[in-house]
């Protein structure tokens, strides 16, 4: 081969690389790779020879060698070289860490050295622990083996530093360690140069300032420019905040807001004032104005008459937004939705009102498929099969189980023992001397003397007040006579006639006994009427109690002689204190009025004619409305509950899951993400029971929404949605009576012009006034809603 001619540029080059390859090899035979600890460096080897030339060290292999815990790269970490080597984010809490936390060698420890040719002769420098001491900003890093500046590596790391037009970012002792421990000191010393160094001052004072400001973060200039605004907010917020807790106070309250003028400025006395009424709202501020609330009455008269916040239109604003909210659609004027444009007699049917209803829920974009319960009370009108409302409402819900009210079923069984005539005539006596007393305020006064109380009513609506009435009655009855007693003897005729007419009544023989028995059948059934108004009461644990009582009632019935006895006693002692003697009534040969049964004893009389007879007509309603009440599909989907479905067998759960599949198909395949069939739905409900037979904890669980979560809605998503239609079936309708109850307390003649929103908001807020509202919420929703003319947020 030619030899190539030589090229003076090429050979420049050729010899320079040569140069730095003899520089390098000498770096690495006499510059600080040597460590006091020869077995790390040892370990340190054989990682980078299993590794490979061309694959970089791994860090984490590293910090298994040079650090006890290799988790340590966080926020407690004081090793710099470990953070800087895994590229860690200098947060605010690890700039203080490492600022107030360094990682400083103690006298004793060992620290490294560096190996200089000097002379022919290989010296060994080593960095003492002095330096430290009079270099405070140093700082140590076992896993690099050299040292950083704590100030430079925080504020100056990745900053160009040097004078003009020479900028570079910042080498030794910032982002790389300085390991080189020749010239440490002196003039030229490296750790005296950098101490100097203009970029370096910068850095301390940089820390100071952040030391400063992170102990106490009121002094940044951001948060001192805010601090203004963020005392007008809150004095603004200090300002609606009287505004928002009357609105509240009166809506729980259910205080009328508005009078026949509620608009103009508060302070000022209106034209006419002895006959303008501007409302209870504005009353009861200018009430607390005069009360001395200072900052109510400043916010009236500073701020402008679009910005005091007290018109009905923010009334109505708040009004909506407070946190107190169900899922109510609206009050429905069924003569308006129907007969506003008709000349026709606007008669009101079953199969109107179910008309009604699907039209306002087709209207609030509502989808019927997803109606599971319709529920009312048991009245022709809603029930009836032929006309009623709920058969009409049924023809567009498919998927809807029809369940009537069990407290209305409840109160009609109850009302059956009206069927016995002595008992209808002691509900008539007991309402007719309630209403004697309420109607005198002198005959209230010898009640309260005698009893110490008043006599609450026999309400027709509210069930539970019913039976505490009649078992109030009973407890007191010899007090009562007493009072009856005393006010026969006055001057006053119409008096004293009534209550010696209602004494003979309550010293007969057919009431005392009546009120006895009546007794016993409130008692029994008053903890079911009071469970069957809770609003979180399910499906499972109302049929459990009224089956519960139900028995009761036919163990009662099963023992009549036995519990008559007992009743019996209670008689004869009330008719010693009484000083009367229990006696049957006059009987003839054809009695057609009442039970004519011939018995010897006035005991076996009224056990035969009144005692058994009532306990049969209840025990027959009982059966009759709560069989009737009683929905199939409830019973089949119960069968998903632990405790039942561990009690089938094979063939009984495949009827169950043939059943639940045919009623729930399109409901299941649309709502269920994964694909789902019959079999798979089958394979979901035995891999179901499986669990409920291997967790015996399950059978306790009575609360559905408890077995929701029991109930893995990814492992079991049929099963799962299926409880859940079960927890939302309908027990009663007693929420939806108290929202009437409420309606017809808050829309009375004098307000019969308020808005639908308004009313729905005032009305939800008087029915659930037991939930605490922060008026603070209410004003930051308020606030958020749109923009204000009052900064009331930042």
């Amino acid at each position: 081969m030619s030899k190539r001619k030589s090229n003076p540029i090429l050979e420049m080059f050729n010899k320079k690389q040569k140069n730095n390859e003899n520089d390098v090899n000498h770096l690495a035979s006499h510059s600080p790779v040597k460590s006091v600890i020869d077995q790390e460096m040892q370990y340190e080897d054989i990682i980078i020879e299993c590794k490979g030339d061309e694959e970089e060290l791994n860090v984490s292999n590293l910090l298994q060698l040079h650090s006890d815990n290799p988790e340590s790269v966080n926020n407690e970490c004081n090793d710099v070289g470990i953070l800087l080597e895994s590229k860690t984010i200098f947060t605010d809490t690890i700039k203080k860490h490492l600022l107030t936390n360094p990682f400083i060698p103690h006298q004793n420890d060992p620290l490294p050295y560096s190996e200089h040719l000097k002379k022919g002769n290989t010296v060994k420098y080593y960095l003492r622990f002095h330096h430290f001491q009079r270099f405070t900003w140093i700082i140590y890093s076992p896993f690099k083996k050299g040292i950083y500046c704590k100030f430079c590596t925080i504020f100056a790391l990745n900053k160009l530093v040097g004078s003009y037009k020479c900028n570079s970012e910042a080498g030794y002792l910032v982002k790389y360690p300085l390991i080189s421990f020749s010239k440490l000191i002196g003039k030229d010393g490296a750790l005296i140069k950098h101490e100097n160094a203009i970029y370096h001052k910068n850095s301390v004072e940089a820390s100071k300032d952040f030391l400063k400001m992170y102990d106490r973060p009121e002094l940044e200039i951001i948060n001192r420019l805010d601090d203004h605004r963020l005392k007008q907010i809150k004095e603004n917020r200090s300002r609606l905040l009287p505004i928002v807790d009357t609105i509240i106070t009166m809506g729980k309250q259910n205080i009328p807001f508005r009078g026949h003028r509620d608009d103009g400025n508060l302070l000022d006395k209106p034209e006419n004032s002895s006959i303008t009424n501007e409302g209870n709202f504005r009353a009861i501020l200018r009430m607390r104005v005069r009360a001395g609330d200072n900052e109510l009455k400043n916010h009236l008269q500073n701020s402008s008459q679009t910005a005091t916040y007290i018109s009905k239109t923010t009334q109505n604003e708040l009004i909506d937004i407070y946190s107190v909210r169900e899922d109510f659609i609206s009050f429905v004027d069924v003569h308006q939705v129907n007969f506003e444009n008709n000349d026709v007699e606007p008669k009101i049917t079953g199969t109107l009102l179910g008309k009604t209803v699907v039209k306002i829920m087709n209207q609030n974009g509502l989808n019927l498929d997803y109606c599971v319960g319709i529920c009312t009370d048991t009245c022709s009108v809603m029930a009836s099969e032929q006309a009623g409302a709920v058969s009409e409402i049924m023809k567009h819900t498919k998927n809807a189980a029809r369940a009537l009210c069990r407290s209305h079923a409840l109160n009609l069984v109850l009302s059956k023992s009206a069927n016995i005539s002595s008992v209808r005539n002691c509900f008539g006596t007991i309402k007719e001397i309630i209403a004697f007393f309420h109607s005198s305020a002198k005959r209230n006064f010898v009640l309260k003397q005698k009893l110490g109380s008043e006599l609450s009513g026999l309400c027709d609506t509210r069930w539970v007040e019913r039976h505490e009435s009649l078992m109030f009655f009973n407890d007191n009855l010899l007090q009562i006579l007493q009072a009856l007693e005393c006010i026969s003897t006055w001057d006053d005729v119409t008096s004293s006639s009534k209550s010696h007419c209602f004494i003979r009544c309550l010293t007969s023989t057919d009431f005392i006994v009546s009120v006895k028995i009546t007794n016993l059948i409130f008692t029994i059934t008053h903890s079911l009427s009071k469970a069957l108004q809770k609003q979180s009461l399910n499906v499972n644990t109302a049929t459990e109690l009224i089956n519960n009582t139900k028995q009761i009632i036919q163990n009662e019935r099963c023992q009549a002689n036995i519990t008559f006895n007992r009743i019996w006693k209670t008689i004869l002692d009330i008719s010693e204190k009484i000083n009367i003697v229990p006696c049957m009534p006059r009987l003839s040969v054809k009695q057609t009025c009442r039970s004519n049964i011939s018995s010897d004893t006035v005991e076996d009389y009224y056990r035969k004619n009144t005692f058994i007879p009532l306990l049969d007509a209840i025990i027959t309603d009982f059966n009759q409305r709560f069989e009737k009440n009683t929905v199939p599909i409830e019973i089949v989907l119960s069968s998903l509950l632990p405790k039942k479905i561990s009690q089938l067998d094979t063939e009984e759960l495949q009827r169950v899951t043939s059943h639940l599949w045919g009623k729930y198909s399109e409901l299941l395949s649309t709502n269920i993400s994964t694909y789902n069939n019959e079999d798979i739905f089958k394979s979901e409900v035995e891999l179901w029971k499986a669990k409920c037979n291997s967790n015996n904890t399950m059978y306790n669980v009575l609360d559905n929404v408890e077995l929701l979560k029991l109930c893995d809605e990814d492992i079991y998503p049929n099963c799962n949605f299926l409880i859940k239609i079960l927890v939302v079936l309908p027990v009663t309708v007693s929420s939806a009576e108290r929202s009437f109850s409420t309606l017809k307390r808050l829309k009375v003649w004098l307000r019969n012009r308020m808005s639908e929103e308004r009313l729905v908001g005032l009305a939800l807020l008087n029915v659930h006034n037991d939930i605490e509202i922060t008026p603070d919420e209410v004003i930051d929703l308020f606030a958020k809603s749109k923009n204000r003319k009052l900064d009331l947020i930042l």
